[in-house]
């Protein structure tokens, strides 16, 4: 049964989706720290020509925001209309936080996600997750919001809509267009620098997709934690029946209970081992991220070497994908396979590593093979590595 764990540590929260004994996901969410998702009044500083960009004040922050391509924004006052100006002020929603030395990243495109979709302005059109492929569905979709939305608004459904009945997903996305739109309106009233909206915490984020993967109970062992899963399950009828335990044995501590300490310090091995004996190795760069196949302590009989290989090369193959997704690597990773001759295994191998990229909840598409064996995936990235984000909980 899969079970997702949550604990206070550090002022941020640490869950941990849990089944068969074994950590899937973790996630670390710190939002004292994160601007990511704010709406703000944001005021130019000043206009770079050469970069096509502009650095934006939000009061305390400053902030980069690129005119490359970019939808005129929400102007709060302006001084010369058709341009941009310094001085003006814009509303903008923080896409990025900073790192190292780069500032935060805002964008003039304001979005408010719910459960089934995300309402955009200004950004007219209606969009849809790409693993919802049943055209019917879509069209079905389009007619239905074609004169539902105020103008200037646009919406991006999500794979949660599939299962979601018509009135449902309009019901969420008329009352979430109607919180954007008032954002809007007020916003000429505030002084540059207000924080019009703040997202929900991921954690509670986290509840929407429960259903979908197939989570049965939630445990956390904080009084306040357990108060506010148990009202966001109720928010909506398919997450309604699922289970929020407040777990109080003083005799062992909840994460020990789970073995959270000892799985997270295996996140930061670079050497997995496997059942059979094998390994893999698995270096971060800056560029991209390798992840090698070694048969290590595992044997097989020489006359069926290549049974032995493709075995191996499977078994790597579940957990690498496995890796890719508690570890929340993104970007380009390259897997280098054991080399195999057989042309049928090596098309199994890139199928069921296909087949376990569609179920993972961030996109991640597997390219091809190489005749080296070396296998492109990329996967988008949302947050940092969980190695960053523990080391961030401990400072």
């Amino acid at each position: 049964m899969s079970k997702w764990v949550f604990l206070k540590k550090n002022q941020a929260v640490l869950g941990c989706l849990m089944d068969s004994n074994r950590m899937i996901e973790c996630r670390v969410d710190n939002r004292e720290d994160s601007l990511v998702g704010s709406i703000y009044v944001a005021r130019i500083e000043n206009l770079v020509s050469g970069l096509r960009a502009a650095f934006l004040s939000i009061g305390d922050r400053t902030c980069y925001y690129s005119l490359a391509g970019a939808a005129e924004p929400v102007f709060c006052r302006r001084q010369r209309a058709g341009l941009f100006t310094a001085g003006d002020e814009i509303l903008v929603q923080i896409e990025k936080d900073a790192m190292k030395t780069k500032d935060p990243v805002a964008r003039g495109v304001l979005q408010i996600g719910g459960r089934y979709g995300v309402v955009m302005y200004p950004e007219k059109g209606i969009y849809f997750s790409k693993k919802i492929t049943d055209e019917s569905w879509r069209d079905t979709m389009k007619k239905a919001f074609r004169h539902r939305l105020p103008d200037g608004f646009g919406i991006l459904l999500r794979t949660n809509a599939a299962t979601a009945s018509r009135e449902e997903i309009e019901e969420e996305m008329i009352r979430l267009s109607t919180q954007l739109q008032e954002i809007i309106e007020k916003a000429p009233y505030r002084s540059f620098g207000t924080r019009l909206w703040k997202p929900q915490p991921d954690y509670l984020q986290t509840l929407r997709d429960l259903p979908m993967h197939g989570v049965e109970e939630i445990v956390t062992d904080d009084e306040t934690l357990f108060d506010e899963l148990s009202s966001a399950l109720l928010a909506y009828p398919e997450t309604a029946a699922i289970s929020c335990r407040y777990y109080q044995d003083r005799l062992l501590s909840l994460e020990k209970c789970y073995r959270i300490p000892f799985f997270l310090e295996q996140v930061k091995e670079k050497q997995v081992w496997l059942n059979s004996g094998a390994y893999l190795v698995i270096e971060q760069t800056e560029a991209l991220t390798a992840v090698d196949v070694n048969t290590g302590k595992a044997t097989g009989n020489r006359k069926e070497w290549e049974a032995f290989l493709f075995r191996t090369n499977m078994e790597a193959a579940r957990e690498i994908m496995a890796q890719i997704r508690l570890r929340n690597l993104s970007g380009i990773i390259i897997l280098d396979f054991i080399n195999m001759k057989d042309p049928a295994h090596q098309e199994e191998l890139l199928s069921c590593l296909r087949s376990l990229a569609v179920s993972d909840p961030v996109r991640t598409a597997v390219i091809d093979m190489t005749p080296l064996g070396l296998v492109e995936v990329t996967r988008k990235k949302e947050k940092d590595t969980l190695e960053k984000q523990l080391s961030l909980l401990q400072n």
